[in-house]
């Protein structure tokens, strides 16, 4: 887990922390977070869902989402999440 931290450790929005809780599926594990990108204009994060039983030898992360937290300095100016696609 060097690169991947806990979501609540760098995304603040408890409405953006709920919605990704509520896509995973019941009996999945943790939340977890990569950044991206950090810039004075925005920061991007891959969102993971780690296995119930995680462990950095035998476990692969599933990738969920992409968030973009748009900011104007030190103002944000909007949250936005993209969902992994290819669903059938």
């Amino acid at each position: 887990m060097d690169k991947h931290e806990p979501i609540e450790k760098l995304i603040s929005n408890k409405n953006v922390i709920h919605i990704l809780s509520e896509a995973k599926l019941p009996g999945e594990g943790d939340l977890l977070v990569e950044i991206v990108e950090r810039s004075i204009e925005r920061e991007v994060f891959s969102i993971y869902i780690a296995p119930k039983n995680y462990n950095l030898e035998t476990s692969d992360l599933t990738f969920l989402a992409t968030v973009k937290k748009e900011k104007n300095g030190e103002k944000i100016k909007g949250w936005y999440i993209k969902f992994k696609g290819g669903y059938s």
